[in-house]
This record gives C-alpha cells, structure tokens and sequence, in this order.
C-alpha cells in the first residue's frame, strides 16, 4: 500500500473531520450501496442519515482517557500493519502484533489484531500501556498517548488471542516461557507494571550508557547533567547500534528543549532522523522535534507531569 494520499481525489477544501468521513463512509457503504429493492429511496435515505446522527454521537460514549479507569498492562513486543493517509494526515491504521498482558500480577502473552485511528507504536524498554477489558479474552481496549503530546491519548480496540505462555526476548527475537517462569523473574527484579514498578531493578549487572541516562531522565527529578554526559559519550563513539545512536541524540536534543535551547535541540534531532537503518518509530519522534519542541516523552515523563512551557 503507499504511503501517498487515501482518498486523495477529494477536494481538501471539502475536507471533513476523520470521525465523520468514516462515519459517512460506511454509512454510505451501508444504505446507499446497497442493492435493497424493498425499500424507497426516501426509506433508505431517512435510515441512512439516523445511522450518521447516531455514529457521530458515539464519542459522547467514548472510553475514558483517564489512566486510572484501565487496571491492566500491555506490552507490545511489535507491530506489523498499513498505515492508509488522507491528505497526509493518518486516517487509520490495521494490523497485527504480539505482546504480553499483566492482569493480577500474572503475565500472559497475546497475539492481536487491530484497526486505530493513529499509529501505535511497540513499547519501548519495559514502558507499557494501560489497559481494560471490553469482551474478556476476546477485545482489549488500549490508551494511547499520542507522540509528542502531553496529557494526550487515544483509545484502540484490540481483537485478542490469549497464549498459555508469555513472550520473552533473547537472542534477538521472541521466545516464550511459563507463566510461572516469567512471574519468577518479575519478583527478582521487583518489576510490577500493574502497581507503578515500571523498570526491573538492576541484579549488579552494568546497566547500558543508555539505560543508565534515561533512569537519570525519568520522572519530575530529572539529572540532565549526569544523562547528557553518559548521551554525548555515546554519540561522539558512534561505535553503537543504530536504535541506541538515534535515542541517544532524541535524548539530548529533549534536554536542550526542556532549557529551551531550540537551536541546539534541532541539531540533535537532525543527527537523529539521518541515523541509518534506525526504527521507524524512533525516527518519526526526532521528526516530531524537528516540527515543535519535544519537552515531554511518554517513557519518561509521567502523565501528570506537565513540561515547562513553550516560548
């Protein structure tokens, strides 16, 4: 599928909000498409326009965006999936993916399907995402915090194949354990997504440059000396991989932001997005910086915790 416009005959001029073209497109699809000899024109038209009224009034049911009404925790290992524009703006996104789900302490691995209307991105490090049920087993419903917005989200409806084991990763790709084995590992390293415990406690192993600056960059007391020193080595080697090269310079040009240092900050950002063979989702966060200051970010920053104010 191409990355150009969806649906880009349309006259932009005319162009409606996203709830309300795919509301009336599937109405249209519905009524007006359709071969239906025993009803009248005027029939048809009347139930086509009440199934518009009642579709646009579904966000005042919408689910909540507060994190607090989503008890579970979801950690996408990856995506695959097609991303269809309109007039270059998302219009909505398919696909597939696997993750692990925390409910009561236990985890379990899922495999899903899904259809947003922004792109979703896998969790980066240990993050995950809140979570609820919506048809146990069957459909989750996932907060989203949108890239680059604070106190910003969006909800998705993941259609869910539960596992009897939960996803791990080594060796450079997925593998499983029990349940049981994983939960072992989760009360060693004091890690509880579910209860605020985000990050696995270190076991005496060195923690990455990385890793070691952005525990210095999470949460409202932030150490940006001691971050930007660990982030400038890593750069000025080079000698890393290119996910770590391109979040080492996201990193520093977020902390020129927060000082307000936009000069310095694009910079950063431009070092970042010309990172080769970086993933797609760590570049589409530089390419963000680039258009607007990046003062917060998801894995780092908490959602009550509001960046310092722009210029």
């Amino acid at each position: 599928m191409s990355s150009g416009d969806y649906g880009s005959g349309s006259n932009p001029t005319l162009r409606l909000p996203k709830r309300e073209r795919r509301c009336r497109y599937h109405i249209t699809s519905t009524f007006f498409g359709a071969k239906l000899p025993l009803l009248t024109e005027t029939v048809t038209r009347t139930a086509g326009l009440l199934a518009l009224a009642i579709c646009l009034a579904a966000p005042l049911h919408a689910d909540s965006k507060n994190a607090a009404d989503y008890p579970l925790r979801l950690h996408i290992f990856n995506t695959d999936g097609t991303t269809f524009y309109h007039n270059r703006l998302v219009e909505e996104t398919k696909g597939t993916g696997r993750a692990n789900l925390y409910e009561n302490g236990e985890p379990r691995g899922l495999e899903f399907s899904f259809n947003c209307s922004e792109k979703i991105e896998p969790s980066f490090g240990f993050e995950t995402y809140p979570a609820k049920w919506k048809k146990r087993s069957q459909e989750l419903v996932v907060l989203f915090s949108v890239i680059g917005k604070s106190n910003a989200y969006f909800t998705c409806n993941l259609t869910t194949q539960i596992k009897d084991y939960a996803y791990t990763r080594g060796n450079g790709g997925l593998s499983s354990e029990s349940p049981a084995e994983f939960k072992a590992w989760m009360t060693a390293h004091d890690y509880d997504p579910e209860h605020g415990k985000n990050t696995p406690t270190n076991t005496g192993a060195t923690l990455a440059p990385l890793d070691q600056a952005r525990q210095y960059l999470t949460g409202a007391n932030k150490d940006t000396e001691k971050a930007k020193k660990l982030l400038l080595d890593i750069v000025q080697k080079g000698s890393a991989d290119p996910e770590t090269l391109v979040w080492a310079d996201i990193y520093l040009g977020y902390i020129e932001d927060r000082a307000k240092n936009r000069q310095a900050a694009v910079a950063y950002y431009e070092k970042a997005v010309a990172v080769e063979n970086a993933p797609p989702g760590s570049i589409s966060v530089a390419k963000h910086g680039l258009q607007q200051p990046l003062t917060w970010i998801r894995h780092l920053d908490t959602p009550s915790t509001q960046p310092p104010a722009a210029h």
